[in-house]
C-alpha cells in the first residue's frame, strides 16, 4: 500500500513492516511481538476514531504510535496526540520523505518521553527519600530542643533555688554580724 511504497523509496530495508487489518489483531501481536513503532489507522473495522490509539496506548505506553488519517480534522489529530500518538499522517498527504522522518522522529520522541518519565521518577523517589532524611532529621532537632528545654528550665530551678540559698546565707551573716555588734556593746 501507500505506506509500504513510501518507506520503500526512502528507507529500503530499514523498516519491516507487518499490515493488519483489524484492531484485535494488532493487540494480539503487539503482545506477543517486539515492534518498535505502530502506525495506527483511524478507519478499521472492528475500530474507529481515537478508539483505536487510545486502546494501543493503554495496553502498550512503551510504544511509540503515529495515527494514519483520511481527515484533515485537526481536531481528531491534536486529540490524539493529546491522548498518547506522537505523531499524525493525512494519507491524501504522504510524502515518502515526510513519512520515514515522522517515523523517525516519533520514535525518538517516545525514546525521550520514555526517558523523562523514567529521570522524573527517579527524581520523585530522591525527593521523597530525601523528604523523609530531613522530617527524620526535624524530628530529632525537635527532640533534642525539647530536652534542651527541659535542662535549662531545670537549670533555671536550681539557680533560683542557689539565689534562695545565697539571700537566705548573706541575710543570717548580717544578722550574726548585728548580734556581734549588740553584744560587743
Amino acid at each position: 500500500g501507500l505506506v509500504e511504497a513510501a518507506l520503500g523509496s526512502q528507507a529500503p530495508g530499514r523498516f519491516t513492516i507487518t499490515t493488519l487489518e483489524r484492531l484485535a489483531e494488532a493487540l494480539a501481536r503487539l503482545a506477543a511481538e517486539e515492534f518498535d513503532l505502530v502506525l495506527c489507522d483511524l478507519s478499521l473495522p472492528d475500530s474507529a476514531g481515537l478508539a483505536t490509539p487510545l486502546a494501543i496506548a493503554e495496553k502498550f505506553p512503551h510504544l511509540p504510535i503515529v495515527v494514519l488519517t483520511g481527515s484533515r480534522d485537526e481536531q481528531v489529530a491534536s486529540a490524539a496526540i493529546r491522548h498518547g500518538a506522537q505523531d499524525y499522517i493525512v494519507k491524501r498527504q504522504i510524502d515518502d520523505e515526510c513519512m520515514v522522518r515522522a517515523l523517525h522522529y516519533a520514535m525518538e520522541r517516545k525514546r525521550l518521553e520514555i526517558a523523562l518519565k523514567n529521570a522524573n521518577e527517579s527524581l520523585e523517589d530522591r525527593v521523597a527519600q530525601r523528604t523523609a532524611e530531613l522530617n527524620a532529621a526535624n524530628r530529632q532537632l525537635a527532640e533534642n530542643a525539647a530536652a534542651l528545654r527541659k535542662r535549662e528550665e531545670a537549670l533555671h530551678a536550681k539557680n533560683q533555688e542557689l539565689m534562695r540559698f545565697n539571700q537566705f546565707a548573706v541575710d543570717r551573716e548580717l544578722r550574726m554580724i548585728e548580734l556581734k555588734a549588740e553584744v560587743d556593746r
